[in-house]
């Protein structure tokens, strides 16, 4: 693990597996050039202790960008010095499966609702990915 925070996080960090840091690098790899991740554009900006990033989820995200690309698309025309992704419900499954505690987990499958769920996730992934220094 790469902090004492992550580690009392995310006890699964201790047998080997990814850290939030390598999962979401790996991600971005994977979906490098599709329109799901958009990498930030250089913009003379200062550093920020926060990254910069717009994370968005839909169940189906071919099917979000379908019915809503141009409101989608002015996230990243609007601010192109952030980087930009679109999680699929799969995406955040295996996120919150890799790195939360069993409780986290079960209030994670109890939330019915797309916003309330998306909502948790983001909270989730902020807390894990703040956790884990290597992911900015």
């Amino acid at each position: 693990c790469s902090s004492d925070l992550e580690a009392s996080l995310s006890p699964r960090c201790a047998d080997g597996a990814l850290t939030p840091a390598t999962w979401l690098e790996q991600w971005r790899q994977k979906h490098h050039g599709s329109d799901v991740y958009v990498p930030a554009r250089e913009s003379g900006a200062a550093a920020t202790r926060i990254p910069r990033r717009i994370v968005q989820m839909a169940y189906n995200t071919s099917k979000a960008r379908r019915e809503h690309g141009d409101w989608i698309r002015t996230w990243t025309d609007l601010n192109p010095e952030y980087e930009y992704l679109m999680l699929n419900d799969s995406d955040c499954n295996d996120f919150v499966d890799r790195f939360c505690s069993d409780e986290e987990r079960t209030a994670y499958a109890r939330v019915l609702t797309g916003a309330s769920r998306s909502d948790l996730f983001r909270f989730l992934f902020l807390l894990f990915i703040s956790s884990d220094s290597s992911s900015s």
